[in-house]
C-alpha cells in the first residue's frame, strides 16, 4: 500500500494518449461476458477507430475540467512525477433549482501492477473529502457487472448500488 500519492491535474494536449488508452481499458473491463469474448488489443483496434467514441469522451472530459468543482488526475507514485500508477475523472454537477450537488467518478484506472494495493481506495478517499469541502451531498460511481473487485471496493467504502442497467442481443450477426 502507498503512504502517499501525488495528483497531476490532466493537460488534454500532453495526456491525450494515455487517457484514450486507460478510458478504452476501464470500457472493456466493464463490458458484459459477450462483448468480452475477443481479445482486449482486438477490442482496442475497434474502438480506436471509432472517431465519433473518441471525440465524444475528449470533449466530454475536457468541457468537465473547464468546470473548476470537476477533477481529474494523474496518479504517481513518487513526488517528481515520473511513475504513472493511474488517473481519475470526477465530475461536478449541480442542480441550481434544489441545490443539489454530486461528484460523480467517471472513470478511475489503476495500471494492472499496482491493483489490490489500496490505490483506487486512496484515490477515492481523497475525492471525499474534497466532495464535502464544496458541500457535496453525494458521491457516485460506476463499473461493469463483471468488476466484482471494484464492486467490493466501492462497498467497502459505504457506496450502495443506485441503478441497474440490462441488455439484450437482439441481432447475432
Amino acid at each position: 500500500m502507498y503512504d502517499k500519492l501525488y495528483f497531476l491535474e490532466i493537460d488534454m494536449l500532453r495526456d491525450r494518449e494515455y487517457l484514450l488508452d486507460c478510458h478504452c481499458q476501464i470500457n472493456y473491463e466493464c463490458e458484459s461476458s459477450w462483448a468480452r469474448q475477443i481479445t482486449y488489443e482486438c477490442y482496442k483496434q475497434n474502438w480506436l477507430k471509432m472517431d465519433n467514441q473518441i471525440n465524444i469522451f475528449l470533449n466530454s472530459i475536457e468541457n468537465s475540467i473547464n468546470n473548476s468543482k470537476s477533477k481529474a488526475y494523474l496518479i504517481y507514485s513518487d513526488e517528481i512525477f515520473s511513475n504513472v500508477i493511474g488517473y481519475v475523472w470526477a465530475h461536478y454537477s449541480e442542480d441550481k433549482e434544489t441545490g443539489f450537488r454530486c461528484l460523480e467518478i467517471q472513470d478511475i484506472y489503476i495500471e494492472a501492477q499496482y491493483r489490490q494495493q489500496g490505490v483506487a481506495k486512496k484515490i477515492i478517499l481523497y475525492l471525499e473529502q474534497y466532495a464535502k469541502s464544496i458541500e457535496v451531498k453525494i458521491m457516485r460511481a460506476g463499473t461493469g457487472v463483471l468488476n466484482t473487485s471494484s464492486m467490493k471496493m466501492f462497498e467497502s467504502l459505504g457506496y450502495k448500488p443506485y441503478r441497474i442497467e440490462f441488455e439484450k442481443i437482439i441481432d447475432k450477426k
